[in-house]
This record gives structure tokens, sequence and C-alpha cells, in this order.
């Protein structure tokens, strides 16, 4: 039997043009609320994620990262200013993971056994730094 797609977001931050989410979630979850479509891949367990919405406009885009064990974000914070615009996201994981939301970068780091903590930092484009 297949399993149902989960979603949990314990964190959120608000900010002038809009407010950031971080949680984690399983295989299959759709990020955008709207009539539109966005299923984020899934790297095994529960992956972290970050999600961006704007006022106005409501959903901008998500991001997931994680490895094939559980893997959960569970603060942020986002710091506005002229020249250092960036969301800061804080959580846990295990195993080997792959920091890097891009398909593009990889930046696999290995948890010291057990649970390890992380911190990633995103730019407004939400490249990962």
């Amino acid at each position: 039997m297949a399993s149902s797609p989960s979603l949990a977001a314990p964190a959120i931050c608000l900010s002038k043009p809009g407010f950031c989410v971080t949680g984690y979630s399983s295989a299959g979850c759709d990020f955008d609320p709207g009539p539109g479509s966005d299923v984020q891949p899934n790297y095994g367990g529960t992956d972290a994620f970050l999600s961006i919405f704007e006022y106005a406009e409501s959903y901008v885009c998500a991001y997931t990262w994680g490895g094939p064990n559980d893997n959960y974000g569970y603060g942020i914070s986002h710091i506005l200013a002229a020249i250092k615009d960036r969301a800061f996201v804080t959580g846990v994981f295990s195993g080997t993971v792959d920091f890097d939301p891009s398909a593009a970068g990889i930046d696999d780091h290995k948890s010291n056994g057990g649970t390890d903590s992380f911190l990633s930092i995103l730019t407004p484009d939400l490249l990962y730094e």
C-alpha cells in the first residue's frame, strides 16, 4: 500500500513582501495551495522544504532537500537589507543530504551518526549559499 503525502509546517517568517514557511514533507506533496500544481521531488523519508509566498500574488515557489533518511525544517528567519536579503532555514538531518535545492548543484553533507542540525542560507532568487 502506498503511503499518502504528508506535510508539516512548524515555522513561518513574516517579511515586508510576503512570508516564508519551512517544515517537512513526504513524497507527492503539492506545495501550491491554489489551482496550480507544484509537486516537489522527494529524496526519501521526509524532506525539509522552504515555501515562499507574496501577499499580493500568493504562492511563489517551494524547494525541498534531503536524503534517504528523514530530514526536518524547524525554523526560519528572513533578513531584509539593501545588500544581504537572505532566508535562513534551520532543522535536523540524518545520513547523507544534498543541501543544494537546485537541480544543477550538489552539496552533500553526512551526519556524524544519529541526527545533526543544519543551517541553510538561500538568496532572494532561492539560490543556495
